[in-house]
């Protein structure tokens, strides 16, 4: 078992967020969107939870009742938020199970496991409390970023020993 380090973790997500000869601009938004929000993997596509608020920032009405998240509109992908501007879904062909056939296609590391439990493309979220962490961020400052209306949640990211058997 090793146990990957916030930097090994790091460099792991943004492996995806380059763009693979494979890829199209859909897949490399989706990761991209994934990496610089946290957003849970079928965020994305219920573009009807997504909005641009009258300040102009893009915000996330998030799954599981939790609190809108709000985000700067240079922390998305731009053809996003041209389809946010326009009222239009971005992913409307894709799935989830599209996205992650992809990134186990693509996975340098086979499995990443949190509690017995394979993160996936969870682990973009794991990563993003971690850089949030690393950049300053109280824990009352990522609860809010989150929208979590619990904030032990916060500590259960945070703790989380991310590791490859």
């Amino acid at each position: 078992m090793h146990i990957l380090t916030n930097d090994e973790l790091e460099e792991y997500c943004v492996s995806f967020i380059q763009a693979y000869p494979f890829y199209n601009v859909y897949m490399t938004d989706y990761f991209s969107l994934l990496y610089s929000t946290g957003c849970r993997s079928s965020e994305p596509l219920k573009h009807t939870n997504w909005g641009i608020n009258n300040s102009g920032q893009i915000t996330l009405k998030p799954f599981k009742g939790n609190n809108t998240r709000i985000f700067e509109v240079q922390e998305i992908p731009s053809n996003f938020v041209l389809a946010l501007q326009s009222n239009k879904p971005y992913f409307d062909f894709y799935s989830v199970a599209k996205f992650r056939y992809v990134f186990n296609k693509f996975a340098t590391i086979q499995q990443i496991f949190v509690e017995n439990k394979p993160m996936e493309l969870y682990i973009f979220r794991y990563n993003r409390v971690k850089q949030l962490r690393q950049q300053g961020y109280s824990k009352q400052d990522i609860q809010t970023y989150f929208g979590w209306t619990n904030s032990g949640i916060v500590d259960e990211y945070l703790n989380a020993d991310l590791y490859t058997l």
